[in-house]
């Protein structure tokens, strides 16, 4: 199960971010907060953009890249959602590839070792990407070749 965290209730002027559908990164500042004050956990935001407004609030899930977060939060490719600063990235334990072993077979080797991988979305882009990335051997030359 993925963890998601939810972002403490911000101040005036806090800034936030996020990349917007062209991928391009971008940044807001906040200009109203509404919320009870003896309930900090419960609030909604107005964000400030150079196109107009946005809205955040405490009700809403931070799991998407395009999701606005807190400035110092970053994204964690292999878990698909945003971490706030001093969480750990989330690491796979992925096997390598051996010599002359086939694409089928290593897959089932690393889903054996990370079963997670199976219902982690981009799962299957995180193996193709290590398989890509491993040492090819020339058979005609019998040299390990980047």
């Amino acid at each position: 199960m993925q963890q998601h965290y939810a972002f403490p209730r911000p101040e005036l002027g806090d800034r936030m971010h996020r990349f917007n559908l062209n991928s391009q990164y971008e940044e807001a500042m906040i200009t109203a907060i509404i919320g009870p004050e003896e309930e900090p956990d419960i609030w909604k935001a107005t964000l400030t953009t150079a196109n107009g407004f946005e809205f955040v609030g405490s009700d809403k899930e931070f799991r998407g890249r395009f999701d606005w977060v807190p400035h110092d939060w970053s994204f964690d490719e292999i878990a698909k959602t945003w971490k706030p600063p001093g969480v750990a990235k989330d690491k796979l334990n992925i096997p390598s590839p051996e010599a002359g072993e086939h694409y089928m077979k290593w897959r089932k080797r690393v889903y054996s070792a990370c079963p997670e991988l199976k219902s982690m979305p981009g799962g299957a882009t995180v193996i193709a990407q290590k398989w890509a990335d491993r040492p090819v051997i020339d058979p005609k030359a019998g040299k390990k070749s980047a």
